[in-house]
Formats: C-alpha cells, sequence, structure tokens
C-alpha cells in the first residue's frame, strides 16, 4: 500500500514537471517566431541613420551621420537612427528591443543607443544600451522627446525632430547639456504595456487545473494515460519553422554584442 502511493506521488511529481517543461517549451517558440518578422539592421560603413520609411532628406541624413560618427569614433556612444514603415502590429517599445538585441548596437562597452521612428503610427521610441541607463534614464529621455521631437512631429517635420532630438542626445551624452528627468512610469512613457499580473493569474489556473487533473487521473488508476499524453507531447514538439530570415544576414562589422537596458521612453 505504501509502495503504491510512492509510486503515485512519483508519477504526479513527474507529470508535473513535464507539463511544466512543454508548456514552457512552446511558449518560447511563440516567442521566438513573434519576433521573426524583425529584422536586424546591417551595417553599412560610416552609416547611422537607416531611413528605410523615407522619412529624412539626404542633407538632414548627411548631418546626423557625421555628428553620430563622432560619437562613435571617440568611443562616447554608438546612436543608429532607424525609420520603419510600420510596426506590423507589434508596439513599438517591443519592435526598438528586439532591432537593439538582434544588432548588437553598441558592442561589448554596451554603449548603444536607438531611436525609432514608425512612420505609419507616428510613435518615436529612444531605447538605451547597459552602458548609458546612467546618463539617459527614461525621466532624461522622455524630457527630450517632449520638448524636441514630438513638436516638430505634429508638423510633420520629421527633419527638425530627429536633428533636434540627435544634437540633445549627443549634448547630454558629452557633457554639454543638462537635461533635468526623474524615472517615469509606464504612463510616462507613452506605451501600453502588458499587464503582467493578468499573464502570471491565468497561469496559476492553469497550473491548478493541470494539479487536479494529473491527482484524479491517478487517484482512479488513469495515471498511465497522462504519462502517454506527455510522452507523445514530447515526442512531437520538433518540427518548428525554421530560422527567420534575418539570422542569414551577415553580421555587421558596426556593431557587435551590445544588450539593452530595458529601458527608454517613447511618444
Amino acid at each position: 500500500m505504501k509502495n503504491k502511493f510512492t509510486q503515485k506521488i512519483i508519477v504526479i511529481t513527474v507529470v508535473l514537471v513535464a507539463v511544466a517543461g512543454v508548456f514552457g517549451f512552446f511558449k518560447w517558440r511563440n516567442d521566438e517566431n513573434g519576433a521573426d518578422d524583425i529584422e536586424k539592421i546591417v551595417w553599412q560603413n560610416g552609416t547611422y541613420v537607416y531611413d528605410d520609411a523615407a522619412m529624412l532628406t539626404d542633407t538632414t541624413e548627411n548631418v546626423v551621420n557625421s555628428e553620430l560618427n563622432r560619437l562613435d569614433v571617440t568611443d562616447v556612444a554608438q546612436v543608429i537612427v532607424l525609420t520603419v514603415p510600420t510596426l506590423k502590429d507589434h508596439t513599438i517599445e517591443d519592435y526598438a528591443n528586439t532591432v537593439f538585441e538582434k544588432t548588437g548596437i553598441g558592442g561589448n562597452s554596451d554603449k548603444g543607443l536607438l531611436v525609432l521612428i514608425a512612420k505609419q503610427e507616428k510613435r518615436v521610441w529612444i531605447e538605451v544600451g547597459d552602458g548609458l541607463e546612467g546618463e539617459l534614464n527614461d525621466g532624461k529621455v522622455g524630457r527630450i522627446l517632449d520638448d524636441d521631437f514630438v513638436p516638430y512631429r505634429d508638423k510633420n517635420d520629421y527633419d527638425t525632430a530627429i536633428s533636434k532630438t540627435i544634437t540633445a542626445i549627443s549634448g547630454v551624452l558629452t557633457g554639454q547639456l543638462q537635461v533635468s528627468g526623474a524615472q517615469t512610469s509606464t504612463q510616462n512613457s507613452g506605451v501600453n504595456k502588458p499587464e503582467e499580473g493578468n499573464d502570471s493569474f491565468a497561469g496559476l489556473i492553469l497550473l491548478v487545473v493541470i494539479i487536479i487533473g494529473v491527482i484524479l487521473a491517478v487517484a482512479t488508476g488513469h495515471g498511465d494515460i497522462i504519462l502517454w499524453l506527455i510522452m507523445t507531447l514530447l515526442n512531437n514538439r520538433g518540427g518548428g519553422r525554421g530560422s527567420g530570415g534575418s539570422s542569414s544576414r551577415k553580421s555587421g562589422r558596426g556593431f557587435g554584442s551590445g544588450s539593452s537596458s530595458g529601458g527608454g521612453a517613447g511618444r
């Protein structure tokens, strides 16, 4: 009797671990596939403005490229400007973070910064690398956008908006400009972030349902069915889609392994 009870406990433990592994695996696959349509930036020598949405004039691109090249060669920071036609149903924060991480902006020093502008959605986001978070916290980035980007975007003057924004960022990074700004909340960032609490609650309910189901199955002598189901799921988990188009592109020599701090602000 005691041995049967022990066996049931072992079966329940194994099943719970297996179920958790299966759900974790499929969640990871879904998260990875969800970012496949966001491509990294391929480095072009001496280029820091990637105007994929054709929002800037050649004059603005040249002036901004020159300033950002100066910041890069003097090891102040690697600042990249990217415009895209649309966010493809992603939030601008997720889009910017994905581009930043895939590209490796900032290299080994993590002193990278990405200014992302979405044409269709009329949104802007500044993603800050780990190495610059102390100099450009969320509050300062938000203040720069409010003062130097938003007023000109409202006039559809993106040339002035990006020029003044880059000048302000450069001024802060080189110590020539002081910008006040405390850490901002999600509301100030202008982005509706998903509610993590809801996800946690749903996960808790799912776990409780699984536990109850497993206990009932084992108690009624049907534990072998649960084990069969888990083994079937594990055997069929392969065969997913291949790597996205961006992974086959050559790594740009101007980028490295820079990572985002997860901080930034958008408007």
